[in-house]
């Protein structure tokens, strides 16, 4: 293969070897150990987006043990209030002949609490909270 003499006008042969030799030295010392490097930061790289994918796979299962706890917790806390309820309307009855009583369950203020109150008073008379009845 022979290589071509032409160049651009008014650029020699030398002229170009010089630009290109000086482009090279601009680039600065070549690193040996590079594609080792290379090859090390993908390894590296793998093994963290595997740790990311792990990562939100368990947080997506913890999510998912949180609702099945919170679905659990509020049946158990609605299968406790209506036994209170039970309890809590014959107890009413008994300290306050032709008085009724009942427990209802109400919208949690906040997630992990669930909430429940109480009314008290004679019906079809409008009842009051256990709290105006203590005063």
């Amino acid at each position: 293969m022979r290589w071509s003499t032409r160049t651009a006008e008014g650029v020699t042969l030398e002229g170009r070897v010089a630009e290109l030799e000086a482009r090279i030295t601009s680039l600065g010392p070549i690193n040996p150990l590079a594609l080792d490097e290379l090859t090390s930061l993908e390894e590296r790289y793998k093994d963290l987006d595997a740790q990311v994918s792990d990562v939100r796979h368990a947080r997506r299962e913890i999510q998912e043990v949180i609702r099945a706890l919170d679905q659990e917790i509020m049946e158990t806390f609605s299968s406790a209030v209506a036994d209170v309820n039970e309890h809590f309307s014959a107890l009413i009855a008994m300290l306050f002949p032709g008085g009724q009583g009942r427990l209802i369950l109400t919208e949690p203020t906040t997630r992990s609490t669930p909430a429940s109150r109480s009314r008290c008073g004679r019906w079809p008379k409008r009842p009051t909270s256990l709290t105006a009845v203590r005063r």
